[in-house]
């Protein structure tokens, strides 16, 4: 007992905690010497809370530690922040050791050698220890936070050039801004000389960071008039978002790197927030090295600020000569060089055609850079395939005596020589000469100059395609005729030139040219296109551009249709002939045009051009006229008016009868629909259903048949008629077969109609695209009781391997195969299909039956029903009742 009791007093002293944690029942058993005290995790953590002293979030904060811990380790030890209800930080250590059957030995106490009392004497900033122990905290409790690395710009360069001192309170003043912004919501650490780690606790939203991070680098612009007025100090941020960018701390302080890197690379003073497309991958092996590569490259004579300055003075267009010797004026300004030259040669003949050259003003005696045509040729063996040379010491370079000759003329000592390339098209070559002594090149002399050759050579292009390839700006890249640009860049010039106050536009395209091109290969879809183009050049006074892969845009002067007319006419037989000669699938070539007088705007011109090919569904020309405006109307008229139709029961129902070949008496019929357009014309589904369709609104339609046909069957019923099953259409866009079926099931039982009387209709071409998906659909729809068939069977996507996975009740053959009973491969083709489906237990009927002979076939090779004209035409349900009913 006294030994119990020096323990207590032990534990009490050194504020420690010790219990038995039983992960069983979740209690936790703590020792106090001599009567312990069971509790449930809530309650010990009160205890606890009240024990340090500390404040109310540390009760949820431990709890969410406890519950999500790996307790199949042996021995578990965790470092976690806290607060005391006086304000102050308190670090605490929790360990756990395991005795077995669930049962962990537990202790928790203060951390006596804080993390927190090691603080940069300096700037008073934390350890990195501390912003990692507090991060992986935040993870385990599941507590938003921001990671953030700030690196001060050019740092280097303000020591050098104001002293440490400065330096150093450059380093005092930012930890104490950054304090200022965060409050008790996180911590700064100094990670290196410049370079700072922040944590923030906050939402990991991207506006709520961005806002931050914003307000961040404003008071950041304070450190310029707190240090030195004199001084312009910026700072670069990166920053990442837990839980948004993962729950791994080390991949989330990468990504903030990465996200640093970027910032730096692309100019410093700003913030990044790291973002997969900007930033780029990262991984937990990836080493983040290249911001101290970037620092060396800017502390060296400060090359950011003279690469931004050359980029800028070469992106002067008024005079692009003297843009160049001001560029390399500024570049020989920052460099130890003697002499910087450039030979600029024609990129046809390869002959020189400019001379630029910059010289230090250290050097007494200047020679020129000895280079004229017949050396080009000698450069171009020396540079070879790198496109660079590098001569440390010309009078030790293994080369040719030639080149050892062209150095020794114009007294070079040392170089490093570029050849300007871009895109295989050498524009000259630039060399950075020594010819009073030599130098011995270091790797990132190397880089910067490239660099500036690469930019040098980028404008050369640039000047290069505004002054002698100026047109190539409007010609299509890869077939070399007129674009779109081109078309409209001199579409107002041609039409002010013509001779009368008429003119045309046509559209024209070609269609499924995308799939067609991967089919004919790239070779002769060139072919293919220059063979059209060729086909419009034939006619005079004409304008015309190509607008995409498969369209051209043609203007005309005057409104002659059949100038117009011919034009088409003529594309059209030559992409028959085309099809023809490499015995490939027709192509298909629409177009619309609009006869325009000079009253009309260029845009509307063309609007209506395109407007006549869109409504234009065939094979041939369309000419624009009020009656396409007066029909694209109508159909958003009904577009917008399909509820309010389907409420006032415009949707009208009407029957087609099925007919058994065994009796001549009615088995069922097939529920169709005309709609009653505000009660003034009967509009036929011609007219409605592919309009609806496109516009992802047919299934309204589906549904308002399906009640029409159940409220039909019920009145019958009431009636006490003896009804037949009524077929109804399911859409091929059904979005949602689930939705869809209980849309079915909640319409069927508000009117009691049992499922025997309806039958479901598929068609052929929705099996072949979703076999699996209508497979499960039609199993619920057995399930319920309907009855299931195939529609339009063998009208193009005949698939008889879907009907060995998918059970249907009946199959329906396609009109088509009436159509034409008179050949008799169709003849023979449909008796075996019928034999092979009946096989399977599945019945058939035919449809689009006209005639007494295609009657009796039918019969005859087995069909069981049959629908069509030859008993009647699809009649109003009111006639149908009377007809098959009374």
């Amino acid at each position: 007992m006294q030994n119990e009791i020096l323990i207590n007093h032990y534990m009490k002293y050194n504020r420690i905690i010790l219990a038995t944690l039983n992960i069983n029942n979740k209690t936790i058993d703590v020792f106090n010497g001599e009567n312990n005290q069971i509790f449930d995790y809530k309650a010990f953590f009160e205890y606890v809370a009240i024990f340090y002293n500390l404040i109310d979030d540390f009760i949820d904060k431990a709890k969410i530690i406890f519950e999500q811990l790996d307790y199949n380790r042996d021995i578990i030890e965790i470092k976690a922040e806290y607060k005391k209800r006086n304000g102050k930080p308190v670090d605490f250590v929790y360990n756990l050791k395991n005795e077995g059957n669930g049962l962990y030995l537990l202790s928790l106490k203060e951390e006596k050698n804080s993390v927190l009392g090691n603080l940069d004497q300096m700037t008073k900033a934390n350890p990195k220890a501390y912003i990692d122990n507090r991060a992986k905290n935040n993870i385990l409790t599941k507590t938003p936070f921001i990671l953030i690395n700030i690196d001060i710009d050019n740092f280097k360069h303000f020591n050098d050039l104001y002293g440490q001192t400065i330096g150093d309170m450059i380093l005092i003043e930012m930890v104490s801004i950054v304090k200022n912004t965060l409050g008790d919501r996180g911590a700064i650490s100094r990670i290196g000389g410049d370079r700072f780690l922040v944590l923030c606790e906050m939402s990991d939203d991207y506006d709520l960071v961005h806002e931050y991070l914003f307000d961040l680098k404003q008071a950041m612009q304070k450190l310029s008039s707190k240090v030195n007025d004199s001084m312009v100090i910026t700072v670069t941020i990166g920053c990442s978002r837990y839980p948004y960018d993962g729950s791994n701390y080390e991949l989330l302080l990468k990504k903030s790197q990465k996200a640093l890197v970027r910032g730096k690379n692309k100019g410093r003073d700003c913030f990044i927030i790291y973002l997969l497309d900007k930033c780029g991958e990262v991984s937990i092996d990836d080493k983040i090295d290249n911001i101290n590569k970037i620092e060396n490259i800017s502390a060296k004579n400060n090359l950011y600020s003279m690469i931004t300055d050359v980029n800028k003075t070469l992106s002067d267009d008024k005079n692009f000569d003297e843009s160049i010797n001001k560029a390399i004026s500024l570049v020989g300004s920052y460099l130890y060089v003697d002499r910087i030259s450039i030979a600029r040669v024609n990129i046809k003949t390869h002959k020189i055609m400019k001379h630029h050259a910059w010289f230090s003003p250290k050097i007494t005696v200047r020679y020129d850079a000895y280079c004229v045509d017949e050396i080009v040729p000698i450069w171009a063996e020396a540079l070879g395939s790198k496109n660079f040379i590098k001569v440390d010491d010309i009078r030790s370079y293994p080369d040719t005596d030639k080149l050892k000759s062209l150095f020794a003329v114009d007294h070079t000592t040392a170089s490093l020589s570029f050849e300007l390339v871009v895109n295989g098209r050498s524009f000259g070559i630039i060399r950075f000469d020594m010819t009073t002594g030599v130098r011995h090149w270091q790797s990132e002399d190397f880089q910067i100059l490239m660099l500036i050759s690469e930019l040098l050579a980028s404008h050369l292009q640039k000047n290069y395609l505004k002054e002698t390839n100026y047109n190539t700006l409007f010609l299509d890249p890869k077939y070399g005729c007129n674009n779109f640009s081109k078309l409209f860049t001199d579409a107002g010039e041609y039409l002010l030139k013509a001779d009368a106050s008429l003119f045309a536009v046509m559209e024209l395209d070609i269609k499924n040219i995308i799939s067609y091109r991967s089919i004919i290969g790239e070779k002769r879809m060139i072919e293919l296109v220059n063979g059209i183009v060729g086909k419009i050049s034939l006619y005079d006074d004409i304008l015309y551009g190509k607008k995409n892969d498969g369209a051209f845009i043609i203007f005309f002067k005057g409104n002659d249709k059949r100038i117009i007319s011919n034009l088409y006419n003529d594309v059209s037989k030559y992409l028959e002939e085309f099809s023809l000669k490499y015995h490939f699938n027709r192509l298909i070539v629409n177009a619309g045009a609009y006869l325009a007088n000079n009253d009309d705007r260029l845009v509307d011109a063309m609007k209506n051009a395109n407007l006549a090919r869109i409504y234009n569904n065939d094979d041939k020309l369309l000419f624009y006229s009020d009656e396409i405006i007066h029909d694209i109307e109508s159909k958003n008229e009904m577009i917008l008016r399909i509820d309010e139709a389907i409420a006032k029961n415009e949707f009208l129902l009407y029957l087609q009868p099925k007919i058994s070949t065994k009796t001549g008496k009615l088995i069922g019929a097939e529920a169709l629909t005309r709609w009653n357009y505000k009660n003034e014309k009967i509009l036929y589904p011609d007219q409605f259903i592919n309009l609806l369709e496109e516009q992802g609104i047919i299934e309204k339609l589906d549904f308002k048949v399906f009640e029409n046909t159940c409220r039909y069957q019920r009145r019958l019923l009431d009636m006490g008629k003896d009804i037949v099953p009524i077929s109804v259409n399911v859409s091929r866009y059904v979005s949602n077969f689930e939705e869809y079926i209980k849309k079915l099931e909640e319409i069927r039982s508000r009117y009691n109609v049992d499922c025997k009387y309806i039958e479901l209709e598929i068609t052929e071409g929705m099996c072949y695209e979703n076999t699996m998906y209508i497979k499960a659909f039609i199993d619920v729809l057995h399930n319920l009781g309907y009855s299931v068939s195939l529609d339009d069977f063998g009208s193009g996507y005949s698939n008889l391997v879907s009907m060995t996975k998918i059970h249907f009740d009946t199959v329906k053959f396609d009109k088509s195969f009436c159509m034409d009973l008179s050949n008799s491969n169709v003849r023979i083709m449909l008796l075996k299909l019928i034999e092979l489906i009946k096989t399977m237990n599945i019945s058939t009927i035919c449809e689009g039956v006209e005639t007494k002979e295609n009657v009796e076939y039918l019969a005859s090779i087995g069909c069981d029903y049959i629908q069509g004209y030859y008993y009647s035409k699809p009649i109003s349900s009111d006639e149908f009742e009377k007809k098959y009913f009374d």
